[in-house]
């Protein structure tokens, strides 16, 4: 008896759990001895996470914007970034786990001291760890009667980061003196991996917060489109890339043209990720007996995590508001939307969400913010297969459009949305890793052996149960349709020493 022993790549995404860090960040308006805040938002990115025995070590940007106004009416903006630190622990992680850690700045609270903003951001990371570990599976055993399972297992080829920067020179075409906030973020369209090249499209969704030459302010959103191409020896046609983009600032400069017409130039920095994936069909056995022995097996559960698509979807969200003394609507800065829940049921993902953002308004000559929530919910279609265990995760959320009016005395913000969807294909095998051959089969000397075959059963149940060859099941019931199409009774005849 030689079995033949394989070894079988499996990878399996876990979610290790989530790791609070509180940091801080001091925002100082110069020119002003006392201030008010008007509207404050913060947003964090984790921009590198390093995997030692059982912790992650992680860094990432924290970026603070406020808009504020002095006792003589003038507006202006505040904005500043921080780096913050920590580690997560877990006893899973050894230094081949792969992590991957999407964050949002849950909590944001603030002091105002005269012209001193002290703003204190609770951070919140989700830990995803791709666990790759290799296994022995038996493939094939003489002297056994198997069965083979073939199954699609996932192996990461390669993790690339690209640093990049954008420049997109827009033609506004309304007057205005001062940019007050631009705050941006990314959606990733497409990203494909063909003979060695990764590329990636997508888009940058900016909200600029400016203040007119008539002293308003307004908003809008500029959609800044992106393409970038980074080499990956391990990819080719065969592979699947996942990625996300991370944005890590924005500038704003602002230029008068020969023409007089009002242009400025986004500069925006952003790191792309990208993890590179590869299928491959192998067999393995998943089931065996022996006709003259009998046999003891262990069994391992193999674990498939296969990256099967990479999804665009486009939704909306709405609120309406009852806000009394509403004179005239400002704009609407810092939309940040946040991913509450999502349920995956057969081949459809729903989506639960929320947008956060502040309302600038004026009211008896003085200028006000107040806070706008808008929840969501929106389903999104997939091609996985029904049946299969989806697992989906959302990416890259974006507020494409703003629109806030006054109807009959109440406000009305419409809220464009879209974001990114990684849908994973898992499932869990039943392999066997060794089979050992115990004492010799003992003969009942019984000649004639009746089953009463149940609907459904199929030539390998009816093996096993009856321990008989295919051949000779076939030889002792002529004309047998597998599976059974209705409760049949099944004969074998033995010889009888």
């Amino acid at each position: 008896m030689k079995p033949q022993i394989e070894k079988m790549p499996t990878l399996q995404r876990v979610f290790l759990g989530e790791c609070r860090t509180v940091a801080e960040v001091r925002l100082v308006a110069k020119e002003s001895q006392q201030i008010n805040v008007l509207g404050i938002c913060a947003d964090a990115t984790v921009l590198s996470a390093e995997c030692l025995s059982q912790e992650i070590l992680f860094d990432g940007k924290l970026n603070v914007k406020a808009i504020v106004q002095d006792n003589d009416g003038n507006i202006a903006s505040l904005n500043y970034a921080n780096d913050f630190a920590d580690k997560f622990k877990n006893n899973v992680i050894t230094a081949d786990t792969k992590a991957d850690m999407p964050c949002e700045v849950v909590d944001l609270t603030y002091t105002l001291q005269d012209n001193v903003v002290n703003a204190k951001c609770v951070v919140v990371c989700k830990v995803f760890a791709l666990m790759s570990e290799e296994c022995d599976v038996l493939t094939d055993c003489d002297d056994l009667l198997v069965k083979k399972h073939d199954a699609l297992l996932c192996e990461q080829k390669s993790g690339v980061k690209k640093d990049f920067v954008v420049v997109d020179e827009v033609e506004f075409k309304h007057d205005f003196s001062k940019i007050l906030l631009a705050e941006t973020t990314a959606l990733l369209n497409s990203i494909v991996c063909e003979q060695g090249v990764v590329t990636a499209k997508g888009e940058f969704f900016t909200c600029v917060t400016y203040m007119r030459d008539d002293r308003d302010v307004r908003s809008t959103v500029i959609k800044t489109p992106f393409e970038e191409e980074f080499s990956s020896s391990d990819a080719d046609d065969e592979c699947v890339a996942f990625g996300c983009v991370k944005t890590k600032n924005t500038k704003v400069r602002i230029e008068m043209s020969e023409e007089n017409a009002k242009e400025f130039s986004l500069e925006i920095s952003a790191q792309l990720v990208a993890n590179v994936f590869k299928t491959q069909q192998r067999s393995f056995v998943c089931d065996a007996f022996s006709l003259k022995n009998h046999t003891q097996q262990n069994i391992k559960t193999l674990h498939s995590c296969c990256p099967k698509e990479y999804l665009c979807h486009e939704t909306s969200a709405n609120v309406v508001e009852q806000i009394s003394g509403v004179d005239e609507i400002l704009c609407v800065t810092n939309p940040v939307v946040n991913i509450q829940k999502t349920i995956c049921v057969d081949s459809t993902l729903f989506v639960d969400g929320v947008v956060n953002a502040n309302l600038l308004f004026v009211s008896e000559d003085k200028v006000l913010s107040c806070p706008l929530k808008a929840d969501f919910q929106t389903k999104v279609q997939t091609k996985v297969q029904t049946g299969s265990d989806l697992l989906c995760e959302v990416s890259n959320v974006c507020v494409t459009q703003i629109s806030v009016k006054i109807v009959r005395g109440a406000i009305n913000a419409d809220f464009g949305l879209k974001f990114a969807v990684n849908c994973f294909d898992c499932q869990k095998y039943l392999a066997i890793t060794d089979v050992q051959l115990l004492g010799e089969k003992q003969n009942d000397d019984c000649g004639i052996e009746i089953l009463v075959g149940k609907k459904g059963m199929t030539s390998w149940e009816l093996q096993k149960y009856l321990g008989t060859s295919h051949e000779d099941l076939l030889a002792c019931n002529p004309g047998l349709v597998l599976p059974l199409e209705q409760d049949k009774k099944i004969l074998v005849y033995r010889k009888i020493n």
